[in-house]
């Protein structure tokens, strides 16, 4: 559930990216269990890239969405590192939320590695599963 009031949501500036709308239109358009996959601080989506062909493979919708403003790029993050220092486990809870509750049409499972610290969160975003 979100920590955020619904006016607080609407008064932010959509986190959601453009790749992340179009992995959500994918999976909402796919007959595939889908599984979302959550990087690590000092990591990018593109880190779970090996594991989303792997699951894909077997017969997953595969969604690697990255944490609000993350770079697009290990060369963008190499520059501006600070980008990345800056997040708030409830600002990245907030931002997977908006994406896999308010946006998919679709109960997925949530994978995430230990340096994340979103297990409980997970649970509470994938609808009571980890």
């Amino acid at each position: 559930m979100s920590t955020l009031s619904k006016e607080t949501q609407a008064e932010q500036t959509e986190t959601i990216v453009e790749f992340e709308k179009r992995q959500v239109e994918r999976a909402n358009s796919l007959n595939k269990q889908p599984v979302v996959f959550v990087h690590g601080l000092w990591l990018l989506p593109s880190s779970w890239n090996r594991w989303a062909e792997m699951f894909e493979a077997a017969g997953y919708t595969a969604l690697a969405p990255g944490w609000p403003d993350d770079p697009s790029t290990v060369q963008e993050a190499n520059a501006n590192p600070d980008v990345m220092a800056r997040k708030t486990v409830g600002q990245i809870a907030d931002h997977f939320e908006e994406i896999i509750r308010d946006r998919a049409a679709f109960a997925s499972a949530v994978l995430s590695n230990a340096e994340t610290s979103l297990e409980g969160s997970g649970q509470v975003i994938g609808g009571g599963g980890a």
